[in-house]
Parts: structure tokens; C-alpha cells; sequence
């Protein structure tokens, strides 16, 4: 669960679990049922999903002043397995590919009058000790080498008129 409040033209600010920033420009094309825009995005990887551990502030129409411009900025906590050294230990079943360190991710979007949106998000997490110590340092390993994970995305996508299409990259 999550707990926010709500301070009109001056956005909104949450905590707990929630969808990562990432995920704001990728929800635009996660429509099909299979191979939609969700088959970057994870549960429980970094900020691309639906995460836990998120402080998410969000506005929407730049504190009433610019109609169609919503950002918002997320800070997550880490969550990772006891004596990875990392943190607080919180969460005990963890599979590794689903530890992160803590980070932070932004994203941005303008929705035009006339049902055109373009957006774009980026989010930076620490890797945590577990996750660097079993990546690129073992040959066996599917998990990815480096000390932090970054990802990025921009996309459009168009509604009006009874027609949707989206694109992401």
C-alpha cells in the first residue's frame, strides 16, 4: 500500500508502493495483452514498474501556471536481501534481480490540446554489494555487471478522434 496527500495546483506527494517515474511514459504503450511496452518494465526492478520503498512527488500543469506540463521526482530506498550490506536489510525472500539501492528518477511530459503527448523519464539506483558481486565478476551470471542501473525512455503517443497509438523508445 501507499499513503499521499494532495495539495492541489502544488501536486502531490506519496510514499510506499507505487509505480516508478519510469513507468509514467511507459504505461503509454503497455496496452496488449502480450509484447506490450511492459516487456522492459518489471515488477519490483529499479523504477520501471510497479516498486517499493518509492517517495514520489507529482505535479500536474506546472503549479497551474502551464496547462498540459507534469513532471514528477521519486526517490526510492533501497530493498535488498540481510547481509548484503546494504541498508536496512528489508526484505528477506528477495531474488537478486529484484534488489536495488537506493536512487532517484524524474519524469516529464506535455500534453498538447489537441491529443498529442510527448514525455520523457530517467531513473539512477545504486546497485546493491549482492547484485556487483554476482554480475559481470561471474562468467554464469544473468545479472548485469556495474556499481549503479540507469534507464531512460521518451515517448508519444496520440489520443483523440476514437484513435490511440503510442510509441516509446
Amino acid at each position: 500500500g501507499f499513503a499521499g496527500l494532495g495539495f492541489g495546483e502544488n501536486g502531490t506527494f506519496d510514499y510506499g508502493r507505487n509505480y516508478g517515474v519510469v513507468y509514467d511514459v511507459e504505461a503509454w504503450t503497455d496496452m496488449l495483452p502480450e509484447f506490450g511496452g511492459d516487456t522492459w518494465a518489471q515488477t519490483d526492478v529499479y523504477m520501471t514498474g510497479r516498486t517499493n520503498n518509492v517517495a514520489t512527488y507529482r505535479n500536474k500543469g506546472f503549479f497551474g501556471q502551464v496547462d498540459g506540463l507534469n513532471f514528477a521526482l521519486q526517490y526510492q530506498g533501497n530493498n535488498e536481501n540481510p547481509g548484503s550490506g546494504e541498508g536496512t536489510g528489508n526484505t528477506g525472500g528477495r531474488k537478486l534481480s529484484k534488489e536495488n539501492g537506493d536512487g532517484y528518477g524524474m519524469s516529464t511530459s506535455y500534453d498538447f490540446d489537441f491529443g498529442l503527448s510527448l514525455g520523457a523519464a530517467y531513473s539512477h539506483s545504486d546497485r546493491t554489494n549482492n547484485q556487483v558481486a554476482h554480475g559481470s565478476h561471474d562468467k554464469n551470471s544473468v545479472t548485469a555487471g556495474g556499481d549503479t542501473a540507469d534507464s531512460w525512455t521518451v515517448g508519444a503517443k496520440y489520443d483523440a478522434n476514437n484513435i490511440y497509438l503510442a510509441a516509446m523508445y
